[in-house]
């Protein structure tokens, strides 16, 4: 298939084409379960459709699962690649019927490579009671968007779910790196600025000017419906 690519030392890895922002919010805006039914019937661009919308929001879910011990031992996007691989070999078993089923189905994958992950780095055993407890506080791939509001004391913190999180991860995605990283530190890891700014070595200044900016540029984005829920421009 084009989405795979056979390397040199004998590894595959999945490789989905980037295109236009406009190009993937769009995509997610036209979603049906006819590209599920197509997809798990094998068709290659209703399968690379699937993984080219869900991965940004794989991504994203996947950063929020790691922990520091984790992410010192092992990258995002290995695990992104992981699941992705594992998606896609295992479309035709899936038996669901919407997205909000995908998502939910994609987010037992991820955790089951996460949860092998902590088994080769830490020896802990799976424990089906607690991953059972993960699962049921999401609606499937989801992140918490963490707004500041007007001042450090009182975040608001909302759960992004369905094609609001398939929207806001494909957004961030396409913005600039210096914007996405800011804003991703910020809202969805919950940062301050002085510990985005040490992380970046840069001044809060500068930190601040960067998320009102990629915050801006989000709401460019992104329908008029979603950008209540993510906050006003300003850090």
């Amino acid at each position: 298939m084009r989405m795979f690519r056979q390397y040199r030392n004998g590894e595959t890895r999945m490789v989905i084409p980037q295109i236009e922002q406009e190009g993937v919010l769009l995509m997610v805006s036209n979603l049906d379960s006819s590209v599920i039914f197509k997809a798990v019937g094998g068709d290659d661009a209703a399968q690379e459709r699937l993984l080219l919308v869900c991965r940004p929001l794989i991504r994203i879910a996947a950063n929020r699962h790691l922990d520091r011990f984790l992410r010192q031992r092992c990258d995002a996007s290995d695990v992104v690649q992981m699941t992705c691989m594992d998606a896609h070999a295992a479309l035709p078993s899936f038996r669901g019927r919407s997205y909000p089923e995908l998502l939910c189905w994609l987010q037992t994958i991820l955790e089951r490579n996460i949860w092998k992950i902590r088994e080769e780095h830490m020896g802990m055993k799976r424990d089906v009671r607690r991953e059972t407890r993960i699962e049921d506080s999401l609606s499937g791939l989801s992140f918490v968007w963490t707004s500041a509001g007007q001042g450090e004391s009182s975040p608001a913190s909302k759960l992004i779910v369905g094609e609001a999180a398939l929207c806001v991860a494909a957004a961030l995605e396409q913005l600039p790196a210096e914007f996405r990283s800011v804003l991703e530190m910020r809202f969805l890891e919950g940062m301050k600025l002085a510990e985005i700014a040490s992380r970046q070595d840069v001044s809060p200044g500068c930190v601040a000017g960067r998320l009102r900016r990629g915050l801006a540029l989000l709401h460019e984005q992104l329908p008029a419906s979603m950008v209540a829920d993510l906050g006003e421009p300003h850090a």
